[in-house]
């Protein structure tokens, strides 16, 4: 029998999977031959000892297994792994500990999407339950070092509920790809706290996934309206898709007020081109605001640019100014992601481990549990793995083919702002890129600017002389302070840099660090560091204006550069793009003596 659990989600370019998926451990106990073979295992017909699973296997066990195979089993589930006695019961080779092992050494368990056992506890489970006569195979796919985090399968509340329906929208036959947005008002008389959310499925010929978004600020619309990724303005709740389960929150919940705002997402994927009305949708199930107030917050770089390579770094730091208590986290990546990696510097020194995932996989992403509390002075350290090689640069943003990274945390007291960065202005030292001027500064001047809404004055071009050039003043110059997120806050975001380049007969070097605090008049924040560094060919003949440089070291992208030269100093225009944030940085460089 195979029982599938899953979750898709879709926030702007965000697609979840995870799956339950029972077969091996979770047939019937005398059901067929012994799983034992085909992972190479033999128990024997050992009997495990009790006081080794009671001092430290159980807890592994129960770590690995127990979203399914809890005291109480769920999702489809025959039996609890957590029972020394019931685990060992039965005969040899069909015993659930034989199945068991046979199961996790063969890579059937824990279910596909969800992460491996890592590799030393893989090994200590099989070695105990066959005596000592096997190992534990190495771990191939997701690994995490937190297990996941499951709502119950079914409500553990009789509470009243609220349904957020799509109420007979009409999806014809020519409906291939449908992304519609439903506006909802909460109908409470009194604040409520959401304590569960869960799907109400319809029309499952045409429906693909549900998302549940609040709005932010006033300009809420009244009617339906096509809204393909995350709708501006607002914060993301939940999600459903096929097999889907629900949020449900152990203690207090969501704060929902009287007449407040919700958006409804549904996907519809009419492959097969049938005519439905489908009133799918969204379902709350609130209780008296008491208890522990929840609310979502998002740790990890809000814009950032990933040039080719293999185990490209991508970070963020969020400072924390209040105490925050967090009970689960998704961490978020997109295609070409590898590794996610989350840490906690305390304001003592200490470094802790929040999460980390190796071998990322795009259809594997899950809620996990990480009970931790942050405290003021404490600093939250995300840092994105990428392996791109597409063959061009992928910058942030909402669709798959761009990337994102962060967590996703359910956290309380809720956040007074739903993105986390440090807004750090301290100066910082110079670290040389791949491509370093040749005898360039060890430590080049620190220079900060503006951002500016507008278009940059023009550049005449003309010569371009030789020599060690130092970065003198730099500044962002953006046509529109709009993005998918809110709008810029130009008095509020600042750029710093340290950088200089060198221009010789044949070749132009550039090695600039760079940390831009990107504030959002909504209250979000995030620090976007850029590191750019490149080497290439200088064209032939009278400079162009723009001239583009093809780099043959660092990032292969071309280069293109306005440029003018006024009283000694060098000015540069850099086009740039992150998503659909289009700018222009304008350095200006003098010659060192």
């Amino acid at each position: 029998m195979l029982c599938i659990r899953a979750l898709l989600v879709v926030l702007g370019g965000i697609f979840l999977f995870s799956a339950c998926s029972e077969t091996g451990v979770n047939a019937a106990p005398d059901a067929g031959a012994p799983a034992i073979a085909d992972a190479g295992v033999s128990t024997g017909g050992c009997v495990p000892d009790k006081a080794a699973w009671d001092t430290s296997v159980k807890a592994m066990v129960a770590r690995n297994c127990s979203t399914c195979h809890g005291e109480t089993p769920d999702y489809g589930a025959p039996y609890g792994l957590t029972d020394h006695s019931r685990i060992i019961a039965g005969e040899p080779g069909l015993r659930p500990v034989d199945k068991m092992i046979a199961a996790l050494n063969s890579g059937r368990m824990p279910p596909v999407n969800f992460p491996r056992v890592p590799k030393a506890e893989l090994d200590a489970i099989v070695k105990w339950a066959s005596c000592g006569a096997a190992a534990g195979a190495d771990p191939q796919g997701l690994q995490a070092d937190r297990p996941v985090y499951a709502a119950p399968s079914k409500p553990t509340m009789d509470l009243p509920k609220i349904d957020m329906l799509a109420d007979q929208f009409v999806v014809s036959e020519t409906v291939k790809d449908l992304y519609m947005c439903f506006p909802f008002r909460t109908p409470v008389d009194s604040d409520r706290f959401i304590r569960r959310i869960e799907k109400v499925l319809d029309q499952s010929r045409v429906v693909h996934h549900a998302v549940l978004f609040k709005p932010r600020g006033n300009n809420v619309a009244t009617a339906p309206f096509e809204c393909t990724g995350q709708p501006r303005d607002t914060d993301y709740y939940y999600a459903w898709a096929p097999g889907g389960g629900a949020i449900e929150f152990p203690d207090g919940g969501l704060r929902v007020r009287p007449g407040e705002p919700f958006y409804v997402q549904i996907h519809y994927n009419n492959g097969a081109g049938v005519a439905a009305r489908d009133s799918s949708g969204i379902r709350i199930y609130h209780g008296p605001p008491e208890g522990t107030e929840y609310g979502m917050l998002a740790s990890g770089p809000l814009a950032f640019l990933i040039p080719q390579g293999d185990r490209v770094p991508v970070r963020n730091t969020c400072l924390f100014r209040k105490p925050m208590r967090v009970l689960a986290g998704m961490p978020h990546m997109h295609e070409i992601g590898q590794d996610f990696e989350q840490f906690l510097r305390r304001a003592d020194g200490r470094r802790e481990n929040v999460i980390t995932l190796r071998n990322w996989s795009f259809e594997a992403q899950n809620f996990y549990s990480m009970p931790m509390e942050f405290q003021p002075g404490d600093v939250l350290d995300t840092t994105c793995f990428f392996n791109n090689n597409r063959g061009q640069v992928v910058s942030a943003g909402p669709r798959t083919r761009d990337e994102m990274c962060f967590n996703f945390m359910y956290v309380t007291p809720p956040p007074e702002t739903n993105y986390c960065d440090d807004q750090d202005m301290e100066e910082f030292p110079f670290t040389p890129g791949v491509c370093p001027v040749k005898d360039g500064r060890a430590n080049p001047r620190f220079v900060s600017g503006a951002l500016v809404e507008g278009a940059p004055p023009p550049l005449a071009g003309g010569e371009l002389p030789e020599g060690l050039w130092e970065l003198a003043s730099v500044s962002i110059w953006a046509k529109s302070m709009s993005t998918p997120l809110g709008d810029v806050d130009p008095a509020k975001s600042m750029m710093r840099a340290r950088g200089q380049m060198r221009i010789e007969a044949g070749r132009i070097t550039t090695d600039i660090n760079s940390k831009t605090n990107l504030m959002l008049k909504n209250g979000a924040g995030r620090a976007i560091d850029s590191n750019i560094s490149w080497s290439g060919p200088r064209p032939a003949g009278a400079p162009a204006n723009p001239l583009t440089i093809t780099p043959d070291c660092g990032d292969k992208t071309p280069q293109t550069l306005f440029h003018d030269l006024k009283d000694g100093v060098l000015m540069l225009g850099i086009p740039q793009k992150i998503g659909v944030f289009e700018y222009e940085i304008r350095a200006s460089f003098t010659v060192v003596k």
